[in-house]
């Protein structure tokens, strides 16, 4: 009640038992005295009305009754949580080196940064050949459409060269236009010709060269009017045109397997299987295979020599038209070996093809490092499926992105989580009290994501007389013997380590400073340094020479208090998944999930509960670790499929009109008021972006006059001013399930124009 409520039924009940008294004098002191103490219960009813707002979710304002409110059904404050990385060893020249679990790194901390400690989460088994394997770096030439040239191993070629360009059952003869050894790398010629050459898809080529031009016999007969005729009629052709005989370029003989062709010139290096041309002017090429060669001398047409006969495969009948004097022979064919190729094309698939064998061990991590094809560096991680020879199988095929030539696997790869060990003697045991209590006063600890149903596991280790004892959420279904303690986290983050009373949960031992606690310091969002600063060893391992993160540190989260908004989704789940709106509520709470979003696609009998997440502060490995904790609790009825969101980034430009013109400080408190608007942090999952809503965050901006949008796209498309940009829900791919969108703004341009 108001204070004027209780003055006026105070007044009232005055006039009916004392009528005497004058209460209708504001100066009368009783009049007073009554004014006073409704003050009193107006305060009284203020404070009470907040208490009790203070016990209900929906009214609760006081960070300390949202905490007892999330206690009330087991929720607790989220816990500062320590990065996670992946780091890679650089091995000795020595045959393993052994990393063990718990090995210290530092990083290089930046401009006004501090040094972060990270630990190995396990052994690591390192050894020189996996510090660096390089993927195949080149594949083999694989020419298709239309082909002008080809590049072969370094050979002695030169322009106006004859090749033969083989394309499956076909051949091409090309005379070479172009000749460039050593281009476009050493030990390659890149072969040119002018005459384009066909090549079908998937079609195999080959490439020949002619290493002998030579005539045929008889070529250089002398002629044939000019000679006497005694000598015509010797030759039996008094009345020809030219020498008998002459126009027969390939002659038959039945010891043969085909015609014989008397090349003129001794070429004892021509080969059986080889190829034969024939090129006469005006004439169709003939191409055959050489079936035997023999050499010997000839005498004919009045010229004699040493002949070269080469019997090939078929019939004369393509040598119609043909005549020794004016045919070429092109002979001893050498086919060439095409020269591989740098394999540009993106990694697909979860096969990588390795340089050389390396051994890898099935369950290990490793990092693939390479460059995109505009250049940029990447780096992305994954699980040893298999090892075989130079193949390596990941469990998963990578995001992608990376050119194979440029890839190169890091073999000795451990994971690790930010946090620095430490211990502290908490106390004395008492053997004759119950319920001891000790706080660990020396850090705050540290927390590491996990597979469980709060999505992290403390480091804490308590060890009574060095022995460890467990850690319970509750101590109500421990026994008298169980050495069991719960840990309770105080407002301001410090721990409180509780012990049972002999009913439930052992009582202490007594001893003096018998109560360790050994635990990791709690290092938060800070711990989440980028790839390339995790490179100092305070105490190198013997036998390694470096240590790298390739990767950056993700997951690391500052502590978080209760969220009343997320107490209905710990109260309604509690260790149980059924419905599809549990899992939803199970993610809501999971530690490290800013927000997620569910899709159930199927009606069938086993319908796809589909999941999107958007991790806190970016990818880590909440979502691994979510899909495995949701998998130890729901119902196995039905698929389940956990993916992270997929980031699709967009660009805005504004113009804006400065009520003060020239001020700086409104045009960067602008950019930051978008940035934080349509950031990672404050957008929905498949959630669109109107052009509307940016013009008004920029307009609220105190000091801006009037604002004009220039641009509005997706990142990488042409420059256009959309009025909306659509994000895609989940939605059902060739291969699966295909994740749902989240616009991000990638860039912001903000320029001042005069108004």
């Amino acid at each position: 009640m108001t204070r004027d409520v209780v003055v006026r039924r105070c007044l009232d009940a005055l006039r009916t038992g004392l009528p005497e008294l004058a209460v209708d004098n504001p100066d009368d002191p009783a009049v007073a005295l009554v004014g006073a103490w409704a003050t009193v219960v107006d305060m009284l009813d203020f404070y009470r009305d907040r208490i009790a707002a203070e016990g209900y979710v929906a009214t609760a304002v006081e960070e300390r009754s949202a905490l007892e409110l999330g206690r009330a059904v087991g929720a607790e404050p989220v816990p500062a949580i320590g990065a996670s990385v992946l780091l890679s060893f650089t091995a000795g020249q020595v045959p393993e080196v052994v990393v063990a679990a718990g090995t210290a790194v530092h990083s290089i901390p930046g401009p006004d940064g501090t040094t972060q400690v990270f630990e190995t989460a396990a052994e690591l088994r390192a050894r020189p050949e996996r510090n660096s394997v390089p993927l195949r770096q080149r594949r083999p030439q694989r020419p298709s459409g239309v082909v002008t040239g080809l590049r072969v191993r370094e050979t002695t070629l030169r322009a106006g060269d004859f090749v033969l360009v083989r394309v499956g059952s076909s051949a091409y003869p090309r005379v070479l236009s172009g000749v460039h050894t050593g281009q476009p790398e050493p030990g390659v010629t890149t072969l040119g010709w002018v005459e384009p050459v066909t090549v079908p898809a998937d079609a195999g080529v080959e490439v020949h060269v002619f290493r002998v031009r030579t005539a045929l016999f008889g070529h250089n007969a002398p002629d044939w009017t000019a000679m006497p005729a005694a000598v015509k009629s010797d030759y039996g052709g008094a009345d020809a045109a030219d020498w008998p005989g002459l126009d027969v370029v390939a002659s038959t003989d039945p010891a043969d397997d085909g015609p014989a062709v008397e090349l003129a010139g001794d070429h004892p290096s021509i080969g059986v299987g080889s190829w034969l041309l024939l090129r006469a002017p005006g004439k169709t090429d003939v191409l055959r295979k050489v079936l035997a060669v023999r050499t010997s001398a000839a005498a004919g047409f009045a010229v004699s020599g040493p002949v070269t006969q080469a019997v090939i495969e078929g019939g004369a009948d393509p040598f119609d038209g043909f005549t020794r004097r004016t045919t070429t022979a092109l002979a001893q064919s050498e086919q060439l070996t095409l020269a591989d190729e740098p394999d540009t094309a993106e990694i697909a698939g979860p096969v990588l093809d390795l340089a050389e064998p390396v051994p890898f061990t099935p369950g290990a991590p490793v990092i693939v490092v390479g460059r995109d094809t505009g250049g940029e560096l990447l780096a992305q991680h994954g699980i040893v499926a298999a090892a075989t020879g130079s193949t390596l199988a990941l469990t998963a095929p990578l995001a992608s992105g990376i050119v194979q030539a440029s890839g190169t696997v890091l073999g000795n790869v451990v994971a690790a989580t930010a946090g620095e060990t430490v211990a502290e003697v908490l106390g004395s045991g008492d053997g004759s009290a119950t319920h001891q209590r000790f706080p660990v006063r020396r850090a705050v600890v540290g927390h590491v994501p996990a597979a469980t149903g709060d999505g992290f596991r403390s480091t804490l280790d308590v060890r009574v007389d060095d022995v460890s004892w467990a850690q319970v959420p509750e101590m109500l279904s421990a026994g008298p013997a169980d050495r069991v303690f719960r840990v309770r986290v105080e407002a301001d983050g410090t721990a409180v380590v509780w012990f049972g009373d002999g009913v439930h949960g052992a009582r202490l031992t007594t001893g003096t400073g018998n109560v360790v606690a050994v635990y990791r310091t709690a290092a938060g969002r800070a711990a989440n340094v980028g790839a390339g600063t995790l490179r100092l060893l305070p105490i190198s391992p013997l036998g390694v020479t470096g240590v790298d993160n390739p990767v950056p540190a993700t997951g690391g989260t500052d502590r978080r208090p209760v969220d009343l908004a997320r107490i209905p989704y710990a109260a309604g789940v509690l260790d149980r998944v059924v419905s599809p709106a549990d899992h939803l509520a199970f993610a809501l709470a999971f530690a490290g999930v800013r927000t997620a979003a569910l899709t159930v696609f199927g009606k069938g009998t086993r319908p796809v509960v589909h999941l999107d997440v958007v991790p806190v502060g970016g990818a880590g490995r909440v979502v691994d670790d979510l899909r495995a904790a949701l998998r130890a609790v729901r119902s196995p009825e039905g698929d389940l499929d956990v993916q992270q969101c997929q980031e699709v980034e967009f660009e805005v430009s504004l113009e804006i009109v400065l009520e003060k013109p020239g001020d700086t400080r409104v045009t960067t408190a602008v950019s930051s008021a978008v940035r934080d608007t349509f950031g990672a942090d404050g957008r929905a999952i498949a959630e669109p972006v109107a052009l509307s809503q940016i013009v008004a965050v920029a307009q609220r901006v105190p000091g801006v006059a009037a604002v004009r949008p220039t641009a509005l796209h997706r990142h990488g498309a042409a420059v256009a001013v959309a009025q909306v940009l659509d994000a895609l829900p989940a939605r059902l791919g060739l291969s699966g399930v295909v994740a749902a969108q989240l616009l991000v703004v990638h860039e912001i341009v903000v320029r001042e124009v005069p108004g």
